[in-house]
């Protein structure tokens, strides 16, 4: 098969990595997470299966796989008996050939408007693992993990962080006309007087926030919070799911950070699967 799946053998693994291209990655980062990727698939098991999605859009179909291959196996351990070592190496040098060339070219990121993250993962799990009951099932997430669409967006739960409030107090003068009324209900002009009242009021004035002046990152958002709005659009097939995530780092101080992991840890949990590691993709 040119995908080198076999037709015939239970598939031990399922491996589905999800790559976050909506925004660019600088090269220390793409460089890092290919050697992390190819690493992952060269020490999957024999046969296991490797699917490759990039974050993308589910309104209208599910995301389109970008590769779907399947470890052959390494020549160090072929069973000769089995097949000939020549085949055997063939087909080894095509995987690893192939999935170098592939995260050569697709690892890097480029600009979107959206980055619907959870949505995506949602089906990546429906189209790789709903399927896979009697397989080992791994995920590895390549994202920053700034989820942005019309569902949920993370900027409008951020707080700005070089924008403080104070209240100055201002004077204000307010001019008072008191007159006596006539038996007839007809106001006295005759008699009418004019006051000025000083009043002081406290008005909101906003100045930069001093540098010392910590600021709570991801302060508004939970996962909570964002399943009681959400609710069942939070729900992925996740049941056993092992996942990785390659968190990309931004210069989003106010979004990124353990509370913005948190949410994703708590998505995972709570659809059933696990967030094993987490490794900083730095800048």
């Amino acid at each position: 098969d040119g995908d080198l799946c076999p037709t015939n053998k239970p598939i031990p693994q399922v491996t589905a990595i999800l790559l976050d291209r909506t925004d660019p990655l600088t090269p220390l980062q793409a460089q890092d997470a290919r050697n992390f990727l190819l690493n992952a698939v060269r020490t999957a098991g024999q046969f296991s299966e490797i699917h490759v999605y990039s974050v993308g859009s589910i309104k209208e179909r599910l995301l389109n796989r970008d590769l779907r291959i399947c470890h052959p196996g390494s020549p160090a351990n072929a069973n000769i008996w089995d097949t000939p070592i020549t085949r055997v190496r063939q087909n080894f040098e095509k995987f690893e050939k192939g999935v170098q060339a592939f995260f050569d070219i697709q690892v890097g990121g480029g600009v979107e408007d959206h980055s619907p993250i959870f949505e995506s993962i949602k089906s990546v799990a429906s189209s790789s693992f709903s399927n896979a009951d009697d397989a080992l099932k791994q995920l590895i997430i390549v994202s920053d993990g700034i989820q942005h669409s019309q569902d949920l967006s993370h900027y409008k739960h951020s707080k700005a962080p070089n924008v403080c409030i104070r209240y100055e107090r201002k004077t204000v003068l307010k001019t008072m006309i008191t007159g006596q009324s006539s038996e007839d209900g007809e106001d006295s002009h005759g008699s009418a007087t004019v006051q000025t009242v000083k009043n002081t009021i406290l008005v909101p004035v906003k100045i930069p926030c001093p540098t010392n002046q910590s600021v709570e990152p991801f302060r508004t958002l939970t996962y909570d919070n964002a399943a009681q709005s959400l609710g069942t659009k939070l729900h992925a097939a996740l049941t056993d799911v092992k996942t990785t995530w390659l968190y990309v780092r931004r210069d989003k101080k106010d979004i990124q950070g353990g509370k913005h992991i948190a949410f994703w840890e708590n998505f995972i949990s709570r659809n059933g699967g696990t967030l094993d590691r987490v490794k900083s993709l730095s800048e």
